[in-house]
């Protein structure tokens, strides 16, 4: 995730950036300074406060890149990156990072922030309106032990190339705690630090809503312009990671927040988005298709609407952004079971025995489409009768549901269309050929009977 890449097609281009890498001079920032923080406009009151404490999968959706607009409703006032939640909540450690690091600003920021805690002091003074956490740091780093019982994130990108960090390990003084070998352990003590983390919040920052960003890791990546996916492992060169292993972790994690915190969610994994090779920080686990970002911002809108309108038009807009995930969580494992199923059609006609042909032509097979729904449209019929009681802005937000929808529905079928075509074609090829093979077997068995009647008496008058 630290790769940077030129902005590629399919990510919009903000005019202040030309998206290529830059060189920027080492010095200690500010500790706001990477959350992207701005003065507010003259007069402008509306802008929600953000405060990020996870990894890029949710601070990508407040840059411009990924959506551009998103200015005009909120401010990130904080962030933390990459770092474990173990770690935040561990009593801080002194930096001593050297210009001898081959670190650039940014990562010697991630490195700092995780060492000095700062995001603690740094919530507390912003008070910001929302509070979006995810839990990549622990997923996919987990912790060192210092031998004075401190823990620290094991940044294999950022704190690994660090003096101090080779000194750590030179004098035996840290040792790994790995969150995949043994989940059970690892469990124990992040919801220890979390429960400290949640009393954190909730005594200092009592008016924060707490969002969780529910995270995954995709195995499947989108290359180039071809039509559906592809494995990661033949369409990217990644280190080694167990992604089934890392979801059922993830899972485990936010299950847990939700439960004994009661956190608001935004939850998109059963809309099953894939990686693009697209993606301006190049394809990762978590780098994902540019509709994932637009759907992030509109469940973001409305749960941002929701806290400034009645009861009854909250259940509304719980309705309306429900029945876009409803049907987008449908389509997404329709398509995995009619690909899959045309997938297996296709290998079974091609292992027909002569058996089987010899019975002649088959019916063609059905046809294979992308699954379609109506909750996308329910939700626009939802906001639509909503908007007469709303601002002007909050009736904007809201039509992002659908809109957001949409584009994502739309993006499936563009890409999954051709795939289906091609099985359907296949398969109508293949049940077309139980007749021919028939035929030449029959012809291939006459050959033989022939060949065998004049062999015989040749057999016999030898053998005279």
């Amino acid at each position: 995730m630290s790769v940077r890449r030129q902005v590629t097609r399919g990510y919009p281009r903000p005019t202040s950036y030309a998206g290529l890498r830059t060189t920027q001079p080492r010095r200690r920032p500010a500790i706001n300074e990477h959350a992207g923080r701005r003065p507010a406009e003259d007069g402008d009151g509306s802008l929600r406060t953000v405060a990020v404490c996870g990894s890029c999968i949710t601070r990508d959706n407040f840059n411009a890149r990924f959506n551009e607009d998103h200015r005009r409703w909120y401010d990130v006032v904080l962030a933390a990156n990459q770092s474990s939640m173990i770690a935040m909540m561990s009593p801080p450690v002194e930096p001593e990072l050297t210009d001898a690091d081959p670190l650039g600003d940014y990562d010697a920021w991630n490195v700092r922030s995780d060492l000095s805690r700062e995001f603690l002091a740094g919530v507390v003074e912003a008070q910001p309106d929302f509070l979006l956490l995810d839990f990549f740091g622990d997923v996919h780093f987990g912790v060192l032990r210092l031998d004075d019982g401190r823990y620290v994130t094991d940044n294999r990108w950022k704190l690994w190339r660090t003096a101090q960090y080779a000194d750590w390990v030179a004098t035996g003084r840290v040792t790994r705690v790995r969150p995949l070998e043994d989940p059970d352990a690892y469990l124990e003590l992040w919801i220890e630090a979390m429960d400290r983390f949640d009393a954190f919040i909730r005594t200092n920052c009592p008016n924060t809503q707490v969002i969780l960003h529910c995270g995954f890791n995709t195995n499947k990546i989108v290359v180039g312009d071809r039509p559906g996916w592809m494995p990661m492992r033949k369409g990217a060169r990644l280190a080694p990671f167990d992604v089934p292993a890392g979801n059922a972790l993830w899972k485990r994690l936010d299950a847990h927040a939700l439960e004994a915190y009661g956190w608001a969610r935004i939850d998109l994994r059963d809309e099953r988005y894939s990686s693009t090779d697209k993606h301006p920080w190049g394809p990762f686990w978590v780098h994902y298709t540019p509709d994932y970002y637009h759907r992030f911002l509109a469940e973001l809108h409305a749960q941002d609407v929701a806290t400034r309108v009645t009861p009854e038009q909250r259940g509304l807009i719980e309705e309306a952004a429900a029945a876009c995930r409803s049907q987008l969580a449908e389509q997404a494992a329709g398509l995995d079971e009619v690909v899959a199923a045309g997938q297996e059609r296709i290998r079974v006609l091609e292992s027909r025995g002569i058996l089987q042909a010899v019975r002649g032509r088959r019916p063609p097979p059905e046809d294979l489409a992308v699954p379609d729904g109506t909750g996308i449209e329910h939700a626009a019929r939802v906001v639509a009768d909503l908007e007469p009681g709303l601002e002007p802005d909050d009736r904007e937000q809201l039509r992002t549901i659908a809109a957001s929808g949409r584009e994502r529905a739309a993006a499936q079928t563009e890409r999954w269309t051709p795939v289906l075509a091609r099985q359907q074609a296949r398969a109508e090829e293949l049940a077309g050929l139980g007749a021919a093979r028939a035929v030449k077997f029959a012809i291939g068995q006459r050959i033989r009977k022939t060949r065998a009647r004049w062999q015989k008496p040749a057999a016999e008058k030898e053998s005279r």
